[in-house]
């Protein structure tokens, strides 16, 4: 679809807020805001061709101050406040966009950009960086997953009877099919045959369609070289339903099922009375993937992983908390199947998918 195009369906400043949004919302909460929707003006202009009324580079540095000094420490009142299930998904709609944005952020300076030679090294550092925090953004939610799924905790996880329990399944799957829809979107965009950059969806994409939901996204593919000047949409499900492809069609979106098109399934017990395996979405499937490429043990424990990126994203954390992260990788890895080919299939799969329906 024409960039202009794409960019007319959705508004230039507006997002729709939740209604159920507590009173009491940190006001940390509305900084961040402010932040998201600048990028979401930012990149309307960027599509539309029109001139920047945002300075991209202020926006960057400011944004970036406010991830390292506020939004880990907002992360983990928000997880600590105990709020009902109304209160949960719309603070979660909320901060939906940081938790997309932040380990991918370095992607912003893409779209739009040259594709000379120090571009393209930029750009395959920059996603290699970004699948790596992705997978290290979704290890504590895989391992205690598992931890919530196995016999000894008779297998609450998956319990039908357990309404709280399915409330926790429901956005612990929908995050790590989020995490795998990003992870699969930015490994295809370094292809030189599928030519578009990734960002995360800023709010007035995500949800500022005008109440239109089968336009709201997660991601943007912005097309480069021969694809340059048209973008689209993606919408990522855990199990996507007949109600959600008939929802999210049309030029401007692609709907990505992580059952279906990322293999995010798998066999497990969901009954202590039975040994049968039923067939159950499994999100995070590709972050183990990546995961596994983390060396926990032996000689490159030392340097606390196997490339620069990890050496360096460890030398910035206390002993503790590097022990910590480590132990997380290793457990993560002993708890879920890694399947080697399962990346660059599912690379493979929505890259066509995006192509398919980019230039059209």
């Amino acid at each position: 679809m024409k960039s202009p195009s794409f960019a007319e369906l959705y508004s230039y400043d507006e997002a729709w807020i939740p209604s159920s949004l507590p009173d009491d919302t940190p006001p940390e909460v509305a900084v961040g805001e402010m932040y998201a929707r600048q990028h979401g003006m930012l990149l309307h202009d960027m599509l539309s061709g029109k001139r920047l009324e945002i300075d991209p580079k202020k926006l960057f540095v400011d944004y970036y101050r406010w991830i390292a000094e506020e939004w880990q420490p907002l992360r983990a009142e928000i997880k600590a406040y105990d709020y009902d299930v109304d209160a949960q998904n719309a603070m979660r709609i909320v901060i939906g966009f940081h938790k997309r944005n932040e380990p991918m952020r370095s992607l912003w300076s893409f779209p739009g950009s040259d594709n000379s030679d120090e571009t393209s090294i930029r750009r395959n550092n920059f996603t290699s960086i970004s699948m790596q925090n992705i997978a290290l953004y979704s290890v504590e939610s895989i391992v205690e997953r598992a931890r919530r799924a196995s016999i000894e905790n008779r297998l609450r996880y998956l319990s039908d009877d357990d309404e709280v329990e399915q409330v926790y399944r429901s956005m612990v799957e929908g995050d790590l099919a989020e995490a795998d829809g990003a992870l699969a979107l930015i490994n295809a965009s370094r292809q030189k045959r599928f030519p578009f950059d990734i960002v995360a969806a800023p709010p007035q994409f995500e949800r500022g369609s005008g109440g239109n939901k089968g336009r709201n996204v997660d991601y943007i593919a912005v097309g480069r070289g021969d694809a340059a000047g048209h973008s689209i949409g993606v919408q990522v499900k855990a199990r996507a339903t007949l109600e959600d492809m008939e929802t999210y069609q049309g030029d401007h979106c692609v709907l990505l099922c992580a059952a279906t098109d990322l293999g995010d399934t798998a066999h497990r017990r969901t009954n202590m009375a039975s040994s049968y395996l039923a067939h159950v979405s499994w999100a995070g499937s590709l972050a183990v993937s990546v995961l596994d490429q983390i060396k926990t043990v032996g000689r490159g424990k030392k340097n606390a992983g196997s490339d620069d990126f990890i050496r360096k994203y460890f030398a910035t954390l206390p002993p503790y908390q590097q022990k910590h992260i480590l132990t997380l990788i290793a457990k993560a890895k002993s708890v879920e199947r890694c399947d080697p080919n399962g990346l660059a299939r599912a690379s493979n799969i929505v890259g066509d998918r995006i192509m398919h329906k980019l230039i059209v």
